[in-house]
């Protein structure tokens, strides 16, 4: 669907969307990506309690969050000793939560990065 205008008798296209939309087509992408390799970990998690598909999930974020995700992937092993210092007993809470927090981490690290870092990065670089 052409969008037009009138002038006069003839029909004149008009200019085609602005650019502006794209950042936001990505960002909903890439975080419906994030939220299915989620959907998926979990999936394979509940079938098994082998932890073997982890590495694979591991890779995925690896990859959707490079580099920032792997400073989060470093941390995450010290996790259970810092709420263990903060009063938590790790043993306490639901069966997957070092899953959901390695996953929020890496994601929300990632987002920071390409959506919020990167393009000020750019813009900085136009200006000046």
């Amino acid at each position: 669907m052409s969008r037009t205008r009138k002038r006069g008798f003839r029909r004149e296209p008009t200019a085609a969307p602005p650019l502006r939309a794209w950042p936001r087509v990505l960002k909903l992408c890439w975080w419906a990506i994030c939220l299915g390799v989620l959907a998926g970990w979990l999936l394979m998690a509940a079938r098994s309690d082998s932890g073997a598909e982890d590495r694979d999930f591991l890779l995925m974020l690896a990859l959707l969050s490079f580099p920032a995700g792997l400073v989060w992937l470093w941390f995450v092993p010290d996790l259970s000793a810092i709420l263990a210092s903060l009063g938590v007993d790790p043993a306490t809470l639901p069966r997957h939560w070092e899953l959901a927090a390695t996953w929020a981490g890496v994601v929300l690290l990632g987002h920071v990065q390409w959506f919020w870092l990167l393009p000020a990065a750019f813009r900085l670089r136009a200006e000046g």
